[in-house]
Order: C-alpha cells, then structure tokens, then sequence
C-alpha cells in the first residue's frame, strides 16, 4: 500500500461522524470517478434508503444506470445489517431526482463504510437483497481515492475541511430549491451566464471615447472577474440569474482545491439575515460562523469570501441600500474578509458605490435557442416547435434571462401551450401557472380541475401578498397548510385542503417543500402572484415607493394583465417622486411599465414616454443646476452626471416598440414652450435612444431651435457623441466647430455654472461656483 493511500485511509478512520465528516468528502469524491455522470445527495428524511444517488454511463453501450449509495460510519458486523437492509430495501423504490424532474429506479446499491465491512455481513445483505449489492470498506475507499487523486483532509484542519463541506452542501441546497428547467429524458440544462463591466458614466475632457454598445462589451465570467477584483456588485433584472450565479461561485470556492489556493472560506449570507439576525455587522455575522463552525480550532491563516444575496429585497430605500454597502465594504477592509461580492435589481452608479459594477449579460437569441433545441430534443415536432417559437410575438418581447426561457422550455413540453404560445411576459407566467396549476390535466373532470386551479391561484396570491408584505423568503409548512384550510373552509368547492396542499406541491415548479419550509422557486413567481391582488388603491398608498426595485416587477404584472390601460399608464405617469431614488428608479422602470401596457393606445404610449423624458430631464438639470446640493449626485461633476442619464436613458428606451413615440416626441419637444435647458436636456436623450434604434442627422433639430441657448455641458456633449458617428450633418459639423472654438480651446474663461470647462468633467456639483439663476 502506498503511503498516499495510507494517509488517506488514516484520515477517513479519523472521520467521527458521518454526515458532517463523511459526507462532506464522498460528496467531492464520487463525481471524480470515471463514468459517474452526476452526483446528487439526497440524505435527509425523505432520502429512501439513498444518502447519494449516482448516475452512471456504461463505458460499452453508453446506457445510463443509476446507483443507490448508502454511507456508514463505522464497521458493518453481521449484528448490525438491519438498518443498511432497511435503507437497501428503500433503494428498490423509485424515486425523483434532479430538481424533481426526472422519475428513476436504482439499478444497484453501493455501500460505502469508512470502517471494516465483514464477511458475514456482505453474506446476510446477499441472501436477504433484491437488488445488486457492492462494498467498499476504509481500505478499499483509500484506495479508490488514491487511484482518482482525491484526499479527504489534503492538509486541512478538520474544521475548515468540514466548513468547506457544509458550504458546498448549502449551494446544492440552494440550487434545488431554484426553479428547475424542464427535462425531456435528460439531464437539467443550465445556461452559463456572463457578466459585463458597467460602461463608466463618464464624458473625458481629454476627447470622447468610442461609445461601447452592447455587442462590443466584453463578456466575461463572474469568476474571472472576481479573481481580479476585491469587492463585486453584480445588477440584474428580476429572472437574469443573480442567486444562481453567486451560488456558482459559492460551489466553486467550497472546496479544498480551491482553499488550497485561495485560503478563503466562502460565506453565503442573505441581505435580511444580515440586518435581522447580525445587526447589519459584518464582524457579528463572522463571530457567529466562527463559532457554529469551531474555526477558532484551525492553526493556520484563512480570509473569507463574503456574499451577500437581496439587497433590493430587505425594506430598504435606495440611498439606505447605497450606505450599508459602504458600511459593510468599510468594515471587511483590511480584516478577516478578503473579497466581497454583493447582488441587486438596483442600478447603480459604479462611482456611487466605489466598487466595480457587473451587469449580467443577457442570453443571446442563439442561445435561447439552442437550450429550447437541447431540452426538447426527441419531441417529434421539434423544428415545427421551434420555428412557431423564433416566428412568435413572444420571442421577440421575451427577457433573454434563464427564467424566462426556463418557463418557456417547460410551456413548450405541454401539448395545450404548443398550440396556443403566450404574447408577451405576463401571458408567459400565466400559462406557465395554469399548465403548473393542473387547470388542463385530464385526471379529473373538466369542472373539478377548474375549481382546483382557481383554488389553487387565489391561495397562492394570498400567500405571496403575505410573504412579500411581511418580507418573508419562506414560510413554515403548517402556516402555509393554513391558508388552504382558510381559503377552502370558507367556500363549498369540495376540495379537500390537504390533497390540493400536497398536489400544488409535489406537480408544480411554482412551490418548493423542504423540512417544513415553505417558499416560492423564485421571488419573480412571488411577484406574480401577488399581482393579482394588486390594485389602483394600493398604488395611492406606495405613491413613488411604487417605483422601486421591490415593486417594480409587482407593477410590470398589474399593468401586463391589462395590456390596453390607458388611464392606469397616466395614473402611474403622473405621480412625482420627491425622493432622489424614486425619480431615478421611475426613468428606469417606466419603459417596462409601458411595455407592459403595450395594447394600449399608441398616442398614449408616447404621450407618456415624451412627459418620462422631460421629468428626467428637469430632475437632471435640477442637479446640475445647483438647486439640489443634498443631492447623491452631487457628489459627481456635471458631465459625469450627464453621462450617466445618457446611459440610463439610452439603455432602458432603446427598444423597436418606442421608435414611433420618440420621432414624434422629437418634433413635439422642440415645439414646447419650456426652460431651454429643460429643452435642450430632454432633445440630447431622447436624440441618443433615437440613434440606437437606427436613427440619424441627430441633433440637427434642436441645434436649429437652439443654437448657442443650448448650455455648455451639453454643447460638450454633443461634441464627444458626435465623434463616432459616420455621418455628421453640415449644421452638426459647424456646431462642432464653434464647440471646440468657443469652449475646448478657452479652457480657462468661466462657462456653463461658474467653472472652467476642466471643472465640468472634474469638480464635484456641490463645490462649484453658483450659478446665474442661483444669484438671481
């Protein structure tokens, strides 16, 4: 024996317990050996018999086979065969797996002891089985470890080798409770996402930059921009994959490997455990893991990764978000955390945070496509399916995140939602609910299945208004048993409330049950349900809370369901956030807002999109202006602040649908009778969406109607955006001229508010000079 395998076998004796010792390793182990496919670990109460479930490939006929794994701690003696013929027996049933999504039978059962298995044991589990038996005891482990280079301890004290263990256990957990794709006879399909680095919110005074759109931005993945980066903040939409992504990289740092080289400790921490159970202190929350964890015990140095998952979901304001970033990025420098990484709906500026900014990069229609392609491969109508889908309304109006397409690849496997595909978002996840729901199974009569969907539906709406009001992730399995029994107890639908509790649970992916926890697959799903009991009176009372990231997708369903609201638009449009964050987030939100409503009428549709633009851009001059000194924007120079509406604005309005409202807001903004640099604000944004969606000789118009009223900062403007583009009208060429005559060349005379032109890119807002209408 050699002395690797011997040193291992010594470190497996050492293992005193079996889930938080064993379990950990074999869980690395396993999936390093040759022809073993996926690793699953299913100990836990509802295990069957199996701690692990195996799936294996046949090396000659490529077949897939799937083993029953049943760990002990200890040495297996005739005496004591009982409770592993138990858990043998309970691995001839079947059973699901990946995520739920596939029904299998074990083909043969592996037991697995990190101690002496004996003759006489292997003989009585051999007379009494039904099914085929193989062991592996301390020795023969030790070996199968060496042989595949795998050390239980590679080094490590036991209490960072067991934290590892529990971590990466925590980001399988994590994973499971995550809303599954479908599988057809497969394996679950994952998308690998990228990020991309924020474009810097900044005009240079040395020249203008290429402008970056999104095509040209590099994609990379999060760990290769976390390996480069101290701290991270990632921004995505609601569905893009955010959780998922920072449980990647919880998985990927939970290992020895990756301690080995690193010396970190990943720690996965939800934003409303932060504040609840830590007090908002990064030091509390390091005390308590330490603790739980006994990692005083390891004698060697180690840092930590901290991530921090739903900072847009604790009840926070925007600027209250912002500071316990910074709170937390202060007090994890130069300490026991190493690096940081944070995740949000919110959209925010990198400078603001002071921590580099990853947007996740959405899915390209190629690969939507091919995850569409992979999943159902084998349906007979495969090409017809997917080229209704590519043809479809919904493709083309469809986020391009991983949930959508999850939903859409499920809806796409229901023979009901071939015929018939949804039109836009909204009509995706009510299909999705209604095919999740049973309102189509054939098992019952056509009534009953009705009664048990709407059932069903108004219940669950009851639950997420709840969960979402009360800022619950989850709830307990008797709490949400209850407002079944509620709901059903009230009316005289025949329906018994714990066979519907039991049938939403185990035949959706809207729910997920788990050791009595209760919670939705995912907050989106939360937020549709709780739509549904979404009314005008409650938008009175959130007034412009109503545009934050916690019910921005709440509102985008209220409006969606109603497609052709034309007063509701202009009920939302009209309401005037005095908060800085409520003004930044209705720019941002309203576009999805309005695409929501997208069956109503058009003039209404650029009515409001043209009052969107204007609004911004009193706000944005307000800031520039000097009037708002408390202003967190303020704290930027006034090109920085221009910049960043610019991208805002470009971003979110961009889209095929607004190409008509904004030509005609165009002509109308430069007709109004309003402020010039209200004026001149609003035509610089909207011109900007304009040439995105393929328009040109921008800016001819209002540098006709405003010529030299126009104000310094956006004459620079003007001047940077101009530089790329391939054709550049005569009036633009003369402007240019004057622009670079007047301001670039007299750097030193005063313009714009007071300052010289370097002081535009560089000095901060509050700490310029005032300006004219200040002294007025």
């Amino acid at each position: 024996m050699s002395t690797e395998t011997k040193n291992i076998e010594r470190a497996l004796a050492g293992m005193r317990r079996e889930v938080d010792d064993l379990h950990p390793h074999l869980r690395e182990f396993l999936g390093k050996i040759e022809g073993v496919k996926n690793v699953e670990y299913t100990h836990g109460p509802n295990e069957w018999g199996a701690d692990f479930v195996l799936t294996e490939s046949d090396s000659l006929t490529d077949a897939t086979a799937y083993v029953g794994v049943v760990v002990k701690n200890g040495t297996i003696s005739q005496s004591g065969v009982s409770d592993v013929l138990r858990q043998i027996d309970e691995c001839g049933k079947p059973r699901m797996i990946s995520n739920g999504a596939q029904r299998v039978r074990m083909d043969r059962v592996w037991v697995i002891a990190n101690g002496t298995i004996s003759n006489n044991a292997k003989e009585k589990i051999h007379d009494a089985r039904k099914i085929g038996v193989r062991f592996t005891d301390r020795k023969a482990l030790a070996g199968l470890m060496a042989k595949y280079k795998y050390s239980p301890s590679e080094g490590l004290p036991t209490s960072i080798a067991i934290c590892l263990g529990k971590q990466s256990l925590l980001a399988s957990a994590l994973k499971k409770e995550s809303i599954p794709l479908g599988i057809v006879g497969q394996s679950p399909i994952f998308m690998d996402q990228m990020v991309i680095r924020r474009e810097p919110s900044q005009y240079a005074h040395e020249g203008a930059r290429k402008r970056k759109n999104q095509s040209s931005m590099k994609r990379v993945s999060i760990h290769n921009a976390l390996e480069n980066n101290r701290s991270l903040f990632i921004n995505g939409e609601p569905g893009c994959g955010k959780s998922k992504m920072l449980q990647d990289i919880l998985d990927r740092h939970a290992s020895d490997a990756a301690f080995q080289k690193t010396k970190m400790i990943p720690i996965f921490v939800s934003c409303q455990d932060m504040l609840g159970k830590h007090d908002g202190k990064i030091s509390k929350m390091l005390d308590e893991f330490e603790r739980e964890h006994r990692l005083g015990e390891a004698e060697i140095e180690f840092h930590y990764l901290v991530i921090i998952d739903g900072i847009d979901e604790c009840g926070l304001t925007r600027e209250e978000r912002i500071d316990h970033i910074a709170e937390w990025k202060k007090e994890s420098s130069g300490g026991r955390v190493k690096k940081m990484v944070f995740a949000s709906r919110d959209h925010f500026e990198e400078k603001r945070l002071d921590i580099p900014t990853y947007r996740i990069a959405p899915l390209s229609m190629r690969e939507v496509v091919a995850a569409i392609k992979k999943t159902l491969a084998g349906v007979d109508v495969l090409d017809r399916i997917v080229d209704d889908v590519v043809r479809s309304d919904i493709f083309r109006s469809l986020p391009q995140n991983p949930l959508s397409t999850a939903i859409l690849i499920n809806l796409l496997q229901d023979e009901e939602s071939i015929r018939e595909l949804p039109a836009n978002l909204t009509e995706l996840f009510s299909k999705y609910a209604e095919v999740s729901l049973g309102r189509w199974d054939k098992d019952a009569g056509e009534g009953k299945n009705q009664r048990r969907y709407e059932a069903s539906n108004h219940i669950l709406a009851r639950i997420a208004t709840y969960m979402l009001d009360n800022q619950l992730h989850q709830i307990g399995e008797s709490e949400a048993q209850r407002f079944f029994a509620e709901y059903l107890e009230e009316r005289n639908l025949g329906i018994d409330p714990v066979e519907l509790f039991d049938r939403v649970v185990e035949k959706s992916n809207l729910v997920f049950l788990h050791d009595g926890i209760f919670r939705f697959r995912h907050r989106t799903i939360a937020e549709f349900f709780y739509s549904k009991s979404f009314s005008n009176s409650k938008i009175d009372d959130l007034g412009e809370y109503v545009f934050d990231v916690q019910w921005a997708t709440i509102l985008f369903f209220h409006v969606g369901a109603k497609k052709d609201c034309p007063k509701l638009l202009e009920k939302i449009n009209a309401i005037r956030p005095q908060q800085e964050g409520g003004k930044i987030m209705k720019a941002i939100n309203m576009a999805n807002i309005l695409l929501a409503g997208y069956a109503t009428p058009y003039a209404c549709i650029q009515k409001v999109l043209q009052s969107v633009f204007i609004d911004t851009s009193i706000y944005a001059e307000s800031v520039i202006g000097g009037k708002m000194k408390d202003s967190a924007l303020a704290r930027l120079s006034i090109m920085h602040v221009l910049a960043f509406f610019r991208i805002v604005m470009d971003y979110e309005y961009s889209r095929p649908f607004f190409k008509q409202a904004i030509e005609e807001s165009l002509n109308q903004i430069e007709g109004l009778d309003i402020d010039d640099n209200v004026k001149a604000a609003s035509l610089f944004l909207i011109s900007l969406a304009h040439r995105s969606l393929g328009g040109e000789n921008i800016f001819s118009g209002m540098i006709e109607k405003l010529g030299n009223r126009i104000p310094a900062h956006i004459q620079l403007a003007i001047n940077h955006e101009t530089d790329y583009l391939r054709q550049v009208g005569k009036d633009v060429k003369k402007f240019k001229r004057s622009v670079k005559r007047r301001l670039l060349s007299a750097d030193k005379r005063s313009v714009g508010r007071g300052g010289r032109v370097h002081d535009l890119y560089t000095k901060e807002i509050r700490y310029l000079p005032k300006s004219k209408d200040e002294d007025r």
